[in-house]
């Protein structure tokens, strides 16, 4: 088991119904939800980071993905999986709904292959969608993201009404023969405060002393859209379930 890390992770319980499987765990530091592959230059306005000099971002997470998936596909007992399961948090919920086209490519047709999605639900601002989507952006999306995928193949069209619900219901009614598990909590503090950067750079708000300050709609405003988005994927596809627990835990 990984130190401080429960859930799926956590070998020792028995209750985990993972606890007996391989598993490989891909780390996360660059900023992009595993899906980017291009290296970004940032300046700070307030001069909080590096004096406010231009600073580099790699934002290789795709890159680091795809070389995990090399090793998986050299791997001699891949064409005797029975069973795999994409399994992310947090930016890596993301990651592992938008790479799983390219993980369950790699296994025989026999191979069940799942996805678990823990507290990614996609409620963002039209914003940061243009921003990180639109060709050329900062993530290089175009060159990643697997276009041939309905859901995927439209991303940059979608609005932040419904980018989640068409990104999911078209990936798995693509893969209609997998399963798609979506969990989170009700008030996920992590998320919301997310929603609530996103708001406030769309402002102008670039101090984040101030990102923090969280009103009440926010948490209500993201609640809603949470809740909206899991009925009407639940009641599209009925390969994809969701869970909401009570609380503010994020992943």
């Amino acid at each position: 088991s990984m130190p401080g890390v429960g859930g799926i992770l956590d070998f020792d319980r028995s209750d985990n119904p993972l606890k007996d499987w391989n598993m490989v765990f891909i780390p996360y530091c660059t900023g992009d939800a595993h899906i980017g592959s291009n290296d970004n230059v940032y300046m700070d306005p307030l001069g909080i980071i590096n004096t406010g000099n231009p600073i580099v971002v790699q934002h290789r997470g795709f890159d680091n993905f795809m070389a995990v998936r090399e090793w998986l596909k050299h791997r001699p007992d891949r064409f005797n999986t029975e069973k795999v399961l994409l399994a992310g948090s947090s930016a890596g919920a993301y990651g592992a709904l938008m790479n799983f086209s390219r993980l369950h490519r790699i296994y025989p047709s026999n191979t069940k292959v799942s996805l678990l999605s823990d507290a990614g639900v996609a409620v963002f601002t039209n914003n940061f969608l243009d921003t990180v989507f639109e060709p050329n952006g900062p993530w290089g999306t175009e060159n990643t993201l697997a276009t041939w995928i309905p859901g995927i193949s439209q991303i940059s069209s979608y609005n932040d009404n419904n980018f989640f619900i068409n990104l999911v219901t078209g990936i798995e009614r693509y893969f209609v023969k997998s399963k798609f598990a979506y969990v989170t909590t009700a008030w996920d503090g992590v998320q919301v405060l997310f929603l609530n950067m996103m708001k406030k750079t769309d402002q102008g708000i670039n101090n984040p002393s101030e990102w923090f300050n969280i009103v009440p709609e926010t948490f209500i405003e993201w609640n809603l859209r949470m809740l909206a988005s899991f009925g009407v994927n639940a009641s599209i596809n009925s390969n994809a379930k969701h869970y909401v627990s009570a609380g503010i835990y994020h992943a």
